[in-house]
């Protein structure tokens, strides 16, 4: 299996070689340029070929990102960038990343103020605070008529305002602005102003606060007696489906409301229905003469949908929105369609739509990713007509499916393991197979259960049955291929200093995200290991990583084509600051690493049975007056381990099978 990742992973296991102070004492915010696509954002802090990479947290309903800062000691460079960014050079240095602005700026070792704001020149704005980023937004009235101003994540003013008042509230930077406006009683609305530029004739206009304080002007005119006025123009929705009937209506002063014509993007339309024939966005317009005309906005997106025949998924972006959506899809061993895939077609509502063509467009791909050029989803099983989210488990199908009617639809991996469960996975619409029964055959076999454990090697062909009386309905079949499951363990031989180990492993079944999988702590003749199994996978290529917390903190260079189980022991660090390592014939326990009263006896001249085995503490001369029976158990190379964690001295040992057989050592201590 293809898996792609960037070179991100990299980076943000590299930690300086120097002690730094890492308390916070500033917090850092950053404005994203539109054109960045990823919704990722890094801050990264450095000198010379070291570095330091924080995560950037955004704020919601902002293009506004923050990062708790450490102290800048000894770090002489910083960048901003995300996961499109180039990446040049041959080391870590700040200097040589190509962050914001294509540059990195000299900070020395200048402890910022508590809150500061990158600049899009390259420079810090040094701010008294959050509220800093926070700007006054005024709305100012011409002729009579009520204001009222409100803001996302901020508590707003939301006060009447008439006639020369103003009312105002607080706005975050790059946060969305809301002004509404109601005329007075023989007034009407003319719309809202920025000085003289008209912004919108809508009664509700919305935007985005910018890094200063903001005056708009409410403008309403008073009417002429008898002036025809429209009011309370509405639709049934503004957010519609294509195919969807909306309706319009509205109130009339000094009129009649059957004289109101509605447009739909200048044309008009007959009565006050309109059925949307394509995506897009519209602007409605209700007109009446010698009345202001109002508008209002009208998004009209496509349903999913799956016609009989087609190969075909769908990605909700709705968690996840991403500026462009790609799919990459492949068969294990096979086809696929060129990472990152082909690009999906957006449908409006979040969702955005894949089709197959070539290879595709009559044959189901296996496995499917959905992807932004860096951001990507797990590898993913396809289901025809799924619809995928961002956020789901590795392998998962999706949460639910669109197919035509009267399909049934079975995903099985294609390559399975003997003795694992394997899920089989079935879509239909219930509501068509009400009262049905489902069930399976395998190879011809016959079996109620929706999961299967596969016992030998081979081929098997499965079809989903729905049984309805004399009724049946069954899937296409499915064939997999069972392989013999196997496994392999590799240990790395705990080192001084290290409380915790991560693996991260890279293989033909993927990898997971950095810094990996926790790894085990298990005692091996003697000695600490941390170890982890592979299942089903021949061969592994991985990193061990420090922990601390769960942060990163040093690793191994690169290990590579491991397919059976193996020892490895840490070595120094090279130029790059990754560990080297050693590969350990068998493993061997050393004194730095041994564990703590622990007593070991090979019983070589005893035949291998199961007999269990016991040691006996004792003093001979009786200079203290205690002995002690301790059980061991037997390692798989053959060893007895003994554990005892009292400080008693004894001078003799017994070690014995419970035949029993003696072995006396003397003088022990």
């Amino acid at each position: 299996m293809k898996k792609f990742t960037t070179l991100l992973l990299a980076i943000l296991m590299v930690l300086p070689a120097l002690a730094h102070n890492l308390s916070a004492n500033s917090k850092m915010y950053f404005d994203k340029p539109s054109t960045w696509t990823s919704s990722t954002v890094q801050f990264m802090i450095g000198h010379n070929s070291w570095s330091q990479g924080y995560g950037m947290s955004k704020i919601s309903n902002t293009n506004l990102y923050y990062v708790n800062m450490p102290k800048w000691d000894g770090y002489t460079e910083w960048a901003v960038f995300n996961t499109s960014s180039v990446w040049g050079g041959e080391n870590n240095s700040v200097s040589k990343r190509k962050g914001y602005a294509d540059k990195s700026t000299t900070v020395g070792s200048t402890k910022l103020g508590a809150y500061n704001l990158i600049n899009t020149n390259g420079t810090f704005t040094q701010l008294s605070g959050y509220a800093s980023l926070n700007h006054t937004q005024t709305i100012t009235v011409e002729g009579k008529g009520t204001t009222s101003i409100s803001t996302y994540k901020l508590t707003a003013v939301s006060t009447a305002s008439e006639s020369k008042g103003a009312t105002s509230a607080d706005a975050a930077y790059t946060a969305n602005v809301i002004c509404t406006a109601t005329a007075a009683e023989g007034y009407q609305f003319l719309g809202w102003y920025d000085g003289t530029t008209l912004k919108s004739s809508n009664a509700t206009y919305s935007y985005t606060a910018t890094n200063a304080a903001k005056t708009i002007t409410a403008k309403f005119e008073k009417l002429a007696v008898n002036t025809p006025v429209i009011n309370n123009f509405v639709a049934s929705a503004t957010n519609v489906a294509v195919g969807e009937v909306v309706t319009f209506s509205c109130d009339v002063e000094n009129g009649d409301v059957a004289d109101v014509v509605y447009e739909v993007n200048g044309e008009a339309i007959v009565g006050n229905e309109w059925t949307p024939t394509e995506q897009g966005e519209y602007t409605i317009s209700a007109t009446l003469e010698g009345a202001l005309t109002q508008t209002l906005t009208v998004t009209v997106y496509v349903n999913p949908a799956v016609e009989k025949g087609q190969v075909i998924a769908f990605f909700d972006n709705s968690e996840s929105q991403w500026a462009n959506v790609n799919a990459y899809v492949w068969i294990e061993g096979g086809d696929n369609n060129s990472w990152p895939g082909e690009a999906c077609t957006y449908l409006g509502n979040n969702i955005w739509q894949w089709v197959g063509t070539g290879t595709f467009a009559t044959k189901h791909p296996e496995k499917i990713i959905f992807n932004n050029g860096s951001a990507q989803t797990q590898d993913l099983l396809f289901a025809n007509g799924g619809v995928y989210t961002a956020d789901m488990a590795k392998l998962s199908t999706p949460d639910n499916v669109i197919l035509p009617e009267g399909v049934v639809e079975l995903v099985v991996p294609a390559v399975v393991y003997t003795d694992e469960v394997v899920e089989l996975n079935v879509f239909y619409d219930e509501e068509i197979f009400a009262g049905f029964t489902l069930s399976f055959t395998i190879n011809g076999v016959e079996q109620s259960e929706a999961a299967w454990t596969p016992t030998e090697v081979g081929t098997y062909t499965i079809v989903a049955v729905l049984t309805n009386g004399e009724t049946v309905k069954t899937s296409d079949p499915v064939e997999v291929t069972v392989k013999q499951s196997t496994r392999f363990t590799v240990y790395l031989q705990k080192p001084e200093g290290w409380n915790a180990a991560n693996l991260y492993y890279w293989t033909p079944g993927g990898c997971p995200a950095f810094p990996g999988v926790e790894m085990e702590e298990v005692v091996v003749v003697g000695a600490y290991y941390y170890s982890y199994t592979f299942k089903n996978i021949e061969s592994a290529d991985f990193v061990f990583v420090q922990m601390e917390g769960e942060n990163s903190k040093s690793q191994t260079a690169d290990i590579k084509n491991v397919t059976t189980d193996a020892y490895y022991k840490l070595g120094a660090q090279n130029d790059e600051g990754k560990y080297t390592v050693e590969v350990l014939a068998t493993p061997v326990p050393y004194k730095e690493n041994i564990v703590a009263k622990d007593y070991f006896f090979e019983p070589t001249v005893w035949a291998a049975d199961n007999a269990w085995y016991a040691m006996y503490l004792y003093n001979k001369n009786k200079v203290v007056d205690n002995s002690v029976w301790v059980q061991g158990y037997v390692t798989e190379t053959g060893l007895v381990i003994f554990s005892y964690g009292q400080e008693e001295k004894y001078t003799h040992m017994i070690f014995c099978r419970m035949n029993p057989v003696y072995m006396n050592y003397e003088n022990f201590v």
